[in-house]
């Protein structure tokens, strides 16, 4: 089940990212991108914890690359608040519950491979 909401939610996150950086810029924006990231990272899915990262760089690239061939000016505004925010959010994500379920599933292999030795 939350293998099918990471997958919704990475969906449309992008979508998101490209209403962030195309049209003008609301605190609720901001707060928006804040929420999505942070519900993506305690779904506690691998997928969706390190997806949301590579769904950021991408729209950036995406983005920088039509604003130059489009010959518009680039908001570095924009582009610093997304970047400032996933950075924060990286420093929050070595104690999301994904790292967390990698730790417990560690132990209960060793404590399993002990209780096989006796």
């Amino acid at each position: 089940m939350a293998n099918q909401i990471s997958a919704v939610l990475l969906a449309l996150f992008p979508i998101e990212l490209y209403f962030f950086l195309t049209k003008k810029l609301t605190l609720s924006k901001i707060l928006t991108i804040m929420s999505s990231i942070l519900a993506i990272i305690m779904l506690g899915t691998r997928v969706a914890s390190y997806g949301w990262i590579l769904a950021i760089v991408m729209v950036l690239v995406e983005y920088i690359y039509f604003v130059i061939l489009k010959k518009e000016k680039i908001e570095y505004k924009k582009i610093i608040i997304l970047t400032v925010i996933g950075l924060i959010f990286s420093l929050i994500l070595p104690y999301s519950p994904v790292n967390n379920r990698t730790y417990a599933n560690d132990l209960d292999s060793s404590i399993q491979d002990k209780i096989k030795k006796s």
